[in-house]
C-alpha cells in the first residue's frame, strides 16, 4: 500500500529490472523526506499557526471561517507528522541504535495519521469550494441552505468517515518486539489478515480520494466560470437580476470566494501525482519497487507545499491577515530600534 513507502524504502528492497537503483533511491529519498519535506513542514508549523490564530479572532459565526478554521488546523497536523517523519528518516537517527525499527515508528505515528489528516484536508477543500460555489450561484438562499451547524456536522462526518477508512490499513499490522542480532526491538509486522485488510483499504481509499479530487475539480471549474461571468457583468452592464445577485455579493464574499478557488487550484496541482500514482499502484508496487517508492517521496512533498503555502493565499485576499503582517513588521522595527 502507498502509505507503507516511507517505512519500508531500504536499498535492499529491490526490483532488479527498476528503473532506478539502490542507491538514487536512498538519496533521493533523503534529499526529499528528511531536507526538502523538513523545511517546508518547519515553515508550515509556523504559517498555519498564524492561520489558525487568525480565524479564531474573527470568531466563528460564518460557515466559512469554521471550514477554514478546521483547513488550518488539519495542516497544521500534516506538517507536524511531516516534520517528525523528517526526524524519523534522518540517517542519523536510523543508525543511532534506539530500541525501535525508527521507519517502523514513523509508519504508525507519522505516515498513518498524516494520511488521515491529508485526506480531511482534502475534503474540507471540496467541501469549501462546493459552499463558496452555492454563495455565487444562489446568494439569496445560500444563508439558509449552508449553516453554522450543518457545516459542522459536515466536517465531523468528514473526519470520522475519513479515519474509518483508514483504519484496516491501521490494523494491517502491529508493532512487536522482534530478535535483530543481540538485541531486541520493536517493528513492525503483519497481521494474520493484513492481505485483506490492505485490499480493503485500498478500493476504499481510492474511492475516498478521487472522490473529492473529482468533485473539486467540477465545483472550482464552476465557479471560475461563475466569477468570469461576475466580472463581465460589472463590466458591461448587467440585466436587473444580475445586478439584483451583485449586490447580495459583499466584497467580503467575493474576496472569499477567489481565495477558496486559489486554495482548490493549488490542491488539484499538488494532489494530481497522488490520484496517478494510487491508479497505478498495483502494477508499479510490484514492477517497478523503487520508482513506485521515488513517486511517492515526490507526491508527498507535492502535499506538503499544499498544507504550507495557504498563508500566501489568505495574505493576498485576507485583510485581516495583512493587519497581523503588519503587527508583525512594526513589533520587528521596534525591536530593532531598541536594541
Amino acid at each position: 500500500m502507498y502509505n507503507t513507502t516511507t517505512a519500508d524504502v531500504n536499498s535492499s528492497l529491490l526490483c532488479h529490472d527498476d528503473v532506478i537503483d539502490g542507491p538514487t533511491l536512498d538519496l533521493v529519498s533523503v534529499l526529499l523526506h528528511v531536507g526538502v519535506n523538513g523545511v517546508i513542514a518547519l515553515w508550515g508549523v509556523v504559517a498555519n499557526i498564524l492561520n489558525i490564530i487568525v480565524f479564531k479572532k474573527q470568531g466563528t459565526r460564518e460557515s466559512i471561517t469554521i471550514s477554514l478554521l478546521v483547513l488550518a488546523v488539519t495542516d497544521l497536523l500534516n506538517c507536524l507528522f511531516l516534520l517528525w517523519e523528517s526526524v524519523c528518516l534522518n540517517p542519523l537517527f536510523l543508525s543511532a541504535g534506539l530500541p525501535f525499527v525508527a521507519r517502523d515508528i514513523d509508519h504508525f505515528t507519522s505516515v498513518m495519521p498524516r494520511g488521515v489528516s491529508v485526506r480531511i484536508s482534502w475534503w474540507i477543500i471540496t467541501l469549501t469550494i462546493l459552499e463558496r460555489c452555492l454563495c455565487i450561484a444562489l446568494p439569496l438562499k445560500v444563508k439558509h441552505i449552508v449553516t453554522r451547524r450543518r457545516t459542522i456536522t459536515a466536517l465531523v462526518t468528514i473526519s470520522l468517515l475519513t479515519t474509518a477508512i483508514m483504519m484496516p490499513l491501521w490494523l494491517s499490522s502491529r508493532l512487536t518486539p522482534q530478535t535483530q542480532g543481540n538485541r531486541t526491538v520493536l517493528a513492525r509486522v503483519p497481521a494474520a489478515n493484513s492481505k485483506l485488510l490492505n485490499d480493503v483499504s485500498y478500493f476504499m481509499n481510492l474511492v475516498w480520494q478521487l472522490g473529492a479530487y473529482l468533485l473539486t475539480i467540477v465545483c472550482t471549474a464552476v465557479m471560475i466560470r461563475q466569477l468570469r461571468s461576475l466580472t463581465s457583468w460589472r463590466c458591461h452592464g448587467s440585466h436587473v437580476t444580475q445586478r439584483h445577485v451583485l449586490r447580495k455579493l459583499t466584497s467580503r464574499d467575493m474576496r472569499a470566494a477567489k481565495a477558496v478557488t486559489f486554495v482548490s487550484c493549488v490542491y488539484i496541482t499538488c494532489a494530481f501525482p497522488s490520484c496517478v500514482i494510487f491508479l497505478l499502484e498495483l502494477s508499479l508496487s510490484c514492477s517497478q519497487q523503487n520508482l513506485y517508492f521515488l513517486l511517492w517521496a515526490v507526491a508527498f512533498t507535492l502535499e506538503a507545499i499544499n498544507s504550507a503555502v495557504h498563508i500566501f493565499i489568505y495574505y493576498h485576499f485576507h485583510i485581516i491577515l495583512q493587519q497581523v503582517f503588519g503587527l508583525i513588521q512594526a513589533f520587528v522595527l521596534v525591536k530593532k530600534t531598541i536594541e
